[in-house]
């Protein structure tokens, strides 16, 4: 009686090019290699300069207010409204997941830690229900964001 034996099992692709058994040849394609990426260095170039850098209030100046744990529903429109209200035209607002609380930057306020800047934590505190203390303010002038804006260049 004579005993079969299966045929050697081929090792896959990926285990051939960890042990360095492939026969692809970089170095010789090194122009190709080159050339692909010059190609997409010209692509990122291109959309940095057609899109821009979105710099933050880092880098701009401005007021960024953390509001958490509220308890009234609110939107987007709803915070962008109450802040227009009090003169504050530039207002971007990033609501969380389960709607109690939201990441609002706006331009620099009058002064930090001034009337306006009062007013809108109070006014915000009054529409989401969250308490004063629970909004957090951090404010960056926009000298200082200039000042790190041309450190960074």
């Amino acid at each position: 009686m004579t005993a079969t034996t299966a045929p050697a099992r081929q090792p896959g692709r990926l285990r051939r090019f960890m042990e360095g058994e492939t026969h692809i040849d970089f170095i010789g394609r090194s122009r190709l290699w080159l050339i692909i990426t010059g190609v997409l260095l010209v692509i990122c170039a291109l959309a940095v300069a057609i899109r821009g850098l979105n710099f933050g209030i880092d880098f701009t100046g401005g007021t960024s207010l953390i509001i958490e744990n509220a308890s009234q529903p609110f939107t987007a429109a709803d915070v962008e409204n109450t802040v227009g209200e009090l003169g504050v035209d530039e207002v971007s607002v990033q609501l969380t997941s389960d709607g109690t609380g939201a990441l609002i930057s706006t331009a620099a306020l009058d002064e930090v830690a001034g009337t306006q800047q009062r007013e809108v934590v109070a006014a915000l505190s009054e529409l989401t229900g969250a308490g004063l203390e629970q909004i957090e303010v951090s404010a960056i002038g926009p000298r200082w964001g200039r000042q790190i804006s041309l450190q960074a260049l």
